[in-house]
């Protein structure tokens, strides 16, 4: 029933050529009962965020990763103050201007987010407990705010001074006790 559902709700959504963002209130939708499409069309049809209530078991988070898939257009996502541990998936979204997965449970960014580096605008991780920032951040060349503060990460990748459009760079309360060369070109 929930993947029918799911394709009907695609299927609907579809139809709309300039829907771009899509809010999908988690704690609306009855994952583990039955999924209530029409107040997700309800949603998407609203303003444009993806924001959740609790998705702190595993199979939300297949879902989650599943739910991405049917909408390649979304260009926000907002999972603040979640238990989202994983955002698999997260390719799909190739019009991604603004990821805010502030309060949640990350402790690594997946490979596949390079995919994404062309558009990503905005990326929010602070207040979690990702200790790692990967060096493929340094291609995410549109970036204009990185977050990361109350995070455990203690160093910032060697090549971070390639994001010449930053404009924000959250680091209150990180670990970081020095900053790579490259971090000048940001001061510029």
């Amino acid at each position: 029933m929930q993947s029918s559902a799911l394709c009907e709700a695609h299927s609907l959504v579809a139809k709309k050529s300039s829907l771009s963002d899509a809010i999908l209130d988690y704690s609306e939708l009855e994952w583990d009962k039955k999924l209530k499409y029409s107040s997700c069309i309800l949603h998407l049809e609203a303003s444009g965020v993806l924001r959740g209530g609790r998705l702190s078991s595993l199979s939300s988070q297949q879902k989650l990763s599943k739910l991405l898939h049917f909408f390649p257009n979304l260009q926000s996502i907002n999972l603040s103050s979640n238990e989202v541990e994983s955002i698999d998936g997260i390719s799909a979204c190739t019009s991604l201007k603004h990821l805010i997965l502030h309060g949640n449970q990350l402790q690594k960014l997946p490979e596949e987010m390079v995919k994404v580096k062309g558009s990503i605008m905005t990326l929010d991780l602070s207040l979690g407990p990702l200790s790692f920032l990967p060096d493929f951040i340094c291609e995410f060349r549109d970036l204009r705010q990185l977050k990361l503060g109350y995070t455990l990460v203690s160093e910032l990748p060697k090549q971070i001074g390639n994001l010449t459009r930053l404009r924000i760079l959250d680091l209150g309360s990180c670990p970081i006790s020095s900053l790579p060369e490259s971090f000048r070109r940001l001061l510029v």
